[in-house]
């Protein structure tokens, strides 16, 4: 385990990370019912928060889509949305 996590740190020194103030690439992808959406218009309508879910096997993805899930009234009331990829 000590092995596989020292490669994961010298892989991840090598990578370009998006960094804060970095423009995100856009996409289109279907929401949970099947519409497309895509970053640009979500921006259009105010800021975005946008992450990533690997899947309901994952217990933390889990618990931090539930607390978004838990704090969507107060981020759309700021005007933003959230996106979960």
């Amino acid at each position: 385990m000590e092995t596989a996590t020292n490669e994961l740190f010298k892989e991840f020194e090598t990578r370009n990370l998006i960094e804060v103030g970095d423009i995100a690439p856009d996409f289109t992808l279907p929401n949970a019912v099947g519409n497309n959406i895509s970053l640009k218009d979500r921006l259009t309508k105010g800021p975005v928060i946008l992450t990533f879910y690997r899947g309901g096997w994952c217990p933390y993805c889990n618990l931090e889509l539930r607390a978004y899930q838990q704090l969507l009234p107060e981020i759309e009331k700021l005007g933003a949305s959230l996106i979960a990829v």
